[in-house]
């Protein structure tokens, strides 16, 4: 597939793939485009906190393709992901014998890449409990996140790995856009050392991705936003930031 969203053929993805994500980390010259999208009014964010799970030496993101993840999210119940990305569709992926797994396409300007993701929602409060070291990491996978956690990092234990974060996040949702006839999703990250970054998003059914990668390549050209600009690796930066002050 194409390197940029809007561009490749999305009209014939495989039928594995449910849904397509598109999705421009912002360069920082680029952020103070975004308060046209505001308008005049004023939309409160959805504070968040996020935590990623690996080993101090990174090793479920850089050997085994995985990331374990968890959020609080103000309003809604907290949940868990286990991704796997980059995801095979060949018909041996380890992903195809865990039961609900689910394969999404995510388009960048770094390309398409397929992954593997299965969610659950861990009780209330787990979450920072196993922060605080009140409760094991294991305690907020369900057993078919572990099986899918297993299949791709046998040697690993869920109660071994490091708790990676908080990030500090805040996300707005936009579903009146003038224009764009689909959810927009900005969401800023915040580290300790005031690195941050921000990201917009929308994703869709595939059947929809030909049109939506259209119109959210619109939108970023429409706000004068560099789309060749060198987008930040969000996910592996942060996870290094945390490794690194374990």
């Amino acid at each position: 597939m194409a390197a940029t969203a809007g561009s490749q053929d999305l009209g014939k993805l495989p039928q594995e793939v449910a849904e397509v994500e598109f999705k421009h980390t912002l360069a920082p010259g680029d952020e103070g485009k975004l308060p046209p999208l505001f308008g005049r009014a004023i939309k409160q964010p959805q504070r968040r906190k996020v935590y990623f799970y690996d080993t101090a030496e990174l090793e479920l993101s850089t050997q085994s393709s995985l990331v374990l993840r968890a959020r609080v999210t103000q309003g809604e119940e907290d949940d868990s992901t286990v991704k796997v990305r980059p995801a095979g569709l060949e018909g041996t992926a380890a992903w195809r014998k865990v039961d609900g797994v689910e394969v999404e396409l995510d388009v960048s300007g770094k390309g398409a890449m397929c992954s593997a993701k299965l969610e659950d929602e861990p009780h209330h409060g787990d979450v920072e409990d196993v922060d605080d070291d009140k409760k094991p990491i294991g305690s907020l996978f369900s057993e078919d996140q572990e099986d899918l956690v297993r299949a791709y990092a046998p040697h690993v234990k869920l109660d071994d790995l490091e708790v990676l974060g908080p990030v500090d996040a805040r996300k707005w949702v936009f579903e009146d856009l003038d224009g764009f006839p689909h959810k927009l999703s900005i969401e800023e990250w915040s580290l300790p050392d005031t690195t941050r970054f921000i990201e917009l998003s929308t994703k869709v059914k595939a059947k929809d991705a030909k049109q939506a990668g259209d119109a959210f390549h619109a939108l970023l050209a429409g706000l004068g936003v560099d789309l060749a600009a060198t987008q930040a690796q969000k996910t592996p930066r942060v996870l290094q930031f945390f490794a690194e002050r374990l």
